[in-house]
């Protein structure tokens, strides 16, 4: 009777975690900033005005990128961000690129699209992926923090 009965809560287990193991999805967030040094003519303008332009141009480099996916799907983009609006009429710089651009794989069927926006114009590039033999080992490494 007592082996009936782990026969059959090991069947259960199993059965749950076979079905809670298909269920493979997530969203990972990353940031990215650039360091600007350039330097300006302090005859052509005053420190204050230098200051509020690297930090025009700092913040138009931080981008923040998503990767959603699933067991066998996943896409990767850009988020879109509104620009701050400007008070008193003081000028924007704006850099090109942002948003549109998006990359989706499907390793199901084993193809992938990379939409580009180039000079206003939407372009799709479709393609196979390409098979890697990854060769997994035990070694690890800390990058950074």
């Amino acid at each position: 009777m007592t082996t009936v009965i782990k026969i059959l809560v090991l069947a259960v287990t199993t059965v749950l975690t076979s079905a809670y193991a298909q269920d493979f999805q997530g969203v990972a967030t990353y940031k990215t900033q650039r360091k600007i040094d350039v330097k300006m003519d302090s005859t052509q303008m005053n420190s204050e005005m230098q200051t509020k332009m690297m930090e025009m141009m700092k913040k138009q480099f931080q981008k923040t990128y998503t990767l959603t996916f699933d067991k066998s799907t996943s896409i990767y983009k850009e988020e879109e961000r509104l620009d701050q609006p400007q008070v008193g009429g003081g000028f924007q710089m704006q850099l090109a690129g942002g948003g549109e651009d998006a990359l989706f794989k499907n390793t199901t069927t084993n193809h992938y699209v990379n939409q580009r926006e180039t000079m206003g114009k939407i372009f799709l590039i479709k393609d196979e992926l390409q098979k890697i033999d990854w060769k997994l080992e035990s070694d690890s490494k800390y990058i950074g923090d």
